[in-house]
């Protein structure tokens, strides 16, 4: 049967409705030529402001929360209580406040900003990797099967008693193949295109002059990920610039184009993050600095759900590829094109799925 089967959607409630129409109106300013006027008539509009009033609501009850569980914590000092974003966001403020002599605000614009911006960046990313993770291992046969058999034998316990993992054992278990794909997955999806930072001070970036304030722009994906790097004129960098250079190319192995040669970049290649290295290639280790990476930024802004993110996919492909097989789809439903919406989103996918049966099972051991 080739025609997809389309799943009804259940209507949402009004938290996470809020928040979903919060997360898609940026969609509504995407190519318009007055973006500040279009946001301005769209916040108009009352489906915003409801919107607005239940999200402000419901942020600020999880703040309330926190508050509570950390005036139990200065009553019962071993109290583990932080288990939540918000209760991070309320202890860090606490700390702040005491560190700079005043009163904790912790309904602050910018907390209650911050805290929305983890719902908004995690609306969709962690979906949409998922997403364009399940299309590579469809299309791409050789690695579901080396992670299938990765998985079998990371899992020994699980394989020998013919059950599933637990969400213990897939959290604390090392399979480096397993880390390798979601990484792979990571830099092949380019669920974010670009980060931006506004430089602090003036400096320069490849020879360029860059003005204290100005807003740089980063591509996390194309040349030097997808492609080979742009050629760059060596006259006119700096000395330290060109040093830079060097020194990444032989710390991301491309000087001997060993783990990265630049007619393989556009595939997908968990094998890629792997070393072999002691002599022992039966038995690789999953190297996260095999080359440049920015899926969740770097430094004090970086992605504070990155934890939360890769233990998801790490539990989602786990279970899906331990039970089931992913078979191709027929081709007018597997397309690689893509929609720029809160995050890179495929237009199309459709799983084919076949229950591995015991048999099987034990091919992967």
């Amino acid at each position: 049967m080739d025609d997809p089967f389309v799943f009804p959607k259940p209507p949402l409630n009004k938290v996470p409705k809020a928040m979903w129409d919060l997360t898609e109106a940026v969609m509504e300013i995407h190519g318009s030529p007055a973006p500040d006027l279009k946001w301005a008539y769209v916040n108009m509009k009352s489906r915003m402001r409801n919107a607005r009033a239940v999200k402000e609501q419901h942020i600020t009850q999880h703040i309330e929360k926190a508050v509570r569980g950390l005036e139990c914590v200065s009553l019962e000092p071993e109290q583990k209580w932080m288990r939540s974003a918000t209760d991070q966001v309320i202890w860090s403020e606490e700390k702040r406040a005491k560190k700079e002599g005043r009163r904790p605000d912790y309904f602050s614009r910018t907390i209650m900003d911050e805290l929305f911006g983890l719902i908004f960046a995690g609306a969709s990313t962690t979906g949409t990797t998922l997403s364009w993770m399940v299309k590579f291992l469809t299309d791409n046969h050789a690695s579901q099967d080396s992670l299938r058999s990765a998985l079998r034998t990371g899992f020994s316990q699980a394989t020998e008693e013919d059950r599933d993992p637990t969400v213990r054992e897939i959290i604390g278990t090392r399979i480096p193949y397993l880390d390798a794909t979601i990484e792979e997955s990571l830099r092949c999806a380019s669920t974010s295109p670009f980060l931006d930072r506004q430089a602090t001070v003036d400096t320069q970036l490849l020879g360029r002059h860059v003005p204290r304030g100005t807003v740089v722009l980063c591509l996390l994906g194309g040349p030097s990920m997808m492609s080979p790097a742009f050629e760059i004129d060596e006259d006119r960098p700096p000395s330290s610039t060109k040093t830079r250079n060097a020194g990444s190319e032989r710390r991301h192995g491309r000087s001997d184009g060993s783990a990265w040669p630049h007619d393989d970049l556009a595939a997908f290649r968990p094998e890629r993050w792997l070393n072999r290295g002691d002599g022992d290639a039966e038995h690789p280790s999953f190297d996260p600095t095999k080359a440049a990476h920015l899926a969740f930024g770097m430094g004090a802004r970086a992605c504070f759900g990155k934890r939360a993110a890769y233990l998801t996919m790490r539990i989602f492909v786990v279970l899906l590829c331990w039970r089931f097989e992913l078979l191709p789809c027929p081709p007018r439903l597997s397309s690689y094109t893509s929609d720029l919406r809160t995050a890179n989103e495929p237009r199309q996918c459709f799983l084919r799925l076949r229950r591995i049966d015991d048999t099987e099972k034990q091919s992967y051991s």
